[in-house]
């Protein structure tokens, strides 16, 4: 009789390839791969360990033949956060609920990669749980993962290792933590419980209305804990509250007593990620508001992390555990993946990817055309905590962000950092993994001291915002040039990038403000346009032009809502490789890219003064 066959297979539609950057992948999506027969190993899907917030990419076919030396089994260990697409319900079998799947077949096969579903198919594994251990009775096993074209996960990591047993040694059974209470109680972290998981009720169903669930976690070793949000996360209803001031996860680090997080939205940023406390217990609270439209909860992983609050994490780690300092960066010493944190330019300004210089028009950012990904690598978003884009920035160093001081104050006075995050690395807002995306959590926010907030026309529209951990930069990551003095003259040809409102006229409003924040669609790949600084129309149009402001034009093109904040930069006279900040995109005509009216925005250098004495200062 032959041996059980068991094979591990997620399949999708349409064959995308993709080739990760993360250490130690085996690229088995590009082409089947038979790997080398090896005492022990680890496969895992595409971007799985190079941060919780990306997920696998759509359209995989992925397989690996894994060997260990003959005369042993095989022994397939998943990792505990394993979140594979699952479309059915718990009571349906694998082979019938599961969109994506990983499916494991003892030898070799010679059945088409992501074979259909019926074809073998035991050993098929989807949905959130684990499979734990799985024992192979041959030396050989082959794995695909395949996957669909829509609603992508964290993935799966499996290790593998020879045993000479037939049954999975009782001292090598992985015991699978359970979730904790169903809604609320103690979590105890300790030697032998060093990880454990929490849910919303009925996950990954819909959560009930009007529910309250609060959990204490506390770590027995002293130890700091750190919550990260581990597959599905979808709090809140269809109108989403970009403070999560409606149904909302928050975390409070009772050392302090105050939160540290609170979460809600559907984005893959949405969840908590990595957040530590200061000392060795947290309090984890959902509440869920009457809505006619509830969503389907989250899975919480907690863990004992080596390293507190006070410190950082590598971008794009698979883990918090490499507690990293702000005096760590450029010291010369690599600490991170890659030296990742020793990749630190001299200069500014001048992209790795130079960017596309056209004039062809297109009916994007009010006329503009989609630019080419990390050519303005110094451009930055804004996000709610909900995860909503809603304002744009540019990098000017490792710690700090300028915007538009409308954008700090976009939701709520007075200003407080926890209700923003900044996103730097980003191409395409609908894009759930792109590999140089990081969030960062806001430490400051520091408006200019004659900016006033009530007045709709705003004058003095700068704002500062430090970041908690410094930016790491990269191809995709380089701050912009200050300018100088004389930068941006009349007559320039620069060039303006955002996310922003894709049509003029009169859908297209340019302020952004309390009300119109989130009402209007914005684009999702980052959009360029091309203007021409100028003055006198601008002075004839808007009588009212200040010293702090200047004014770009280009018929049928402008910034628009959702631009706010982002960068207006010039090729500098010197060496036009190189690009100036000029102008935060502030205000203008509500019909964007109206007929003789020109876009208005902060002028960089009247706030030069200002900028560096701030930094200095903070």
């Amino acid at each position: 009789m032959l041996p059980l066959q068991i094979f591990v297979t997620i399949c999708i539609g349409v064959l995308t390839v993709v080739t990760s950057q993360e250490p130690g992948f085996l690229d088995g999506c590009k082409a089947p791969m038979v790997l080398p027969v090896w005492d022990n190993g680890a496969i895992f899907s595409p971007y799985y360990t190079l941060h919780p917030d990306f997920n696998y990419p759509p359209n995989q076919t992925c397989r690996w033949t894994i060997r260990v030396p003959e005369g042993k089994k095989l022994q397939i260990t998943f990792d505990e956060a394993f979140d594979v697409e699952r479309n059915g319900a718990p009571s349906l079998p694998s082979f019938t609920a599961c969109a994506d799947w990983v499916r494991i077949y003892s030898g070799t096969t010679t059945a088409p990669v992501c074979a259909p579903k019926g074809v073998l198919t035991t050993g098929i594994f989807c949905g959130t749980t684990s499979p734990g251990v799985q024992l192979v009775s041959s030396n050989t096993a082959t794995i695909d993962f395949c996957t669909d074209e829509e609603d992508e996960r964290r993935g799966f990591r499996l290790t593998y290792s020879g045993t000479d047993g037939s049954e999975i040694p009782p001292s090598t059974t992985t015991a699978k933590p359970q979730p904790g209470p169903v809604c609320g109680g103690e979590i105890v972290l300790d030697s032998e419980n060093t990880v454990q998981y929490i849910q919303s009720p009925n996950y990954p169903e819909e959560y009930p209305q009007e529910t309250f669930c609060e959990w204490i976690v506390r770590s027995s070793n002293s130890s700091a804990v750190m919550v990260t949000a581990v597959g599905l996360f979808e709090i809140d209803g269809r109108r989403r509250d970009p403070l999560c001031r409606g149904s909302h996860l928050m975390i409070e680090d009772t050392m302090q007593g105050k939160s540290v997080g609170r979460f809600c939205g559907d984005r893959p940023w949405s969840g908590p990620r990595g957040v530590r406390s200061f000392g060795n217990t947290v309090k984890i609270v959902f509440r869920s508001a009457f809505s006619w439209w509830n969503r389907r909860g989250f899975r919480l992983r907690v863990e004992e992390s080596r390293c507190n609050a006070e410190y950082g994490h590598c971008p794009n780690s698979q883990t918090g555990h490499t507690c990293f300092d702000r005096s760590q960066l450029c010291d010369g010493n690599p600490d991170c993946p890659r030296g990742m944190d020793e990749n630190c330019p001299a200069g500014c300004g001048i992209p790795a990817i130079p960017p596309y210089i056209s004039t062809k028009s297109d009916a994007k950012i009010v006329g503009g055309v989609e630019a080419r990904p990390g050519s303005w690598p110094w451009q930055a978003a804004l996000f709610t905590l909900s995860g909503e884009h809603f304002c744009g920035g540019t990098i000017i160093e490792h710690d700090w962000v300028l915007t538009a001081a409308h954008c700090c104050v976009a939701h709520a006075l007075p200003v407080d950092p926890k209700n923003y995050k900044v996103r730097v690395g980003e191409h395409d807002l609908a894009q759930e993994y792109e590999p140089n995306a990081v969030h960062y959590d806001i430490e400051k926010i520091i408006l200019y001291p004659d900016y006033e907030p009530e007045n709709d026309r705003t004058a003095y529209d700068m704002c500062m915002i430090k970041t908690k951990m410094p930016i790491f930069f990269n191809d995709d990551v380089t701050p912009v040039c200050l300018p100088s003095m004389n930068s941006g003259a009349i007559g320039s040809k620069c060039y303006v990038t955002g996310w922003g409102y894709s049509y003029g006229g009169r859908e297209g409003r340019k302020f952004v403000n309390r009300t119109h924040i989130t009402e209007l669609k914005y684009s999702d790949p980052l959009r360029q346009v091309d203007v021409v600084i100028e003055r006198e129309l601008c002075e004839s149009m808007w009588s009212d032009i200040s010293e702090d402001e200047i004014c770009a034009y280009n018929p049928e093109k402008d910034s628009c809502n959702g631009d706010s904040g982002g960068p207006l930069v010039c090729p500098s006279t010197d060496d036009p490789s190189r690009y100036e900040l000029v102008g935060t995109v502030s205000w203008g005509h509500e019909r964007c890219a109206s007929e003789n009216y020109p876009g208005v925005y902060a002028k960089t250098s009247y706030f030069l003064d200002w900028i560096y004495d701030t930094i200095a200062d903070n």
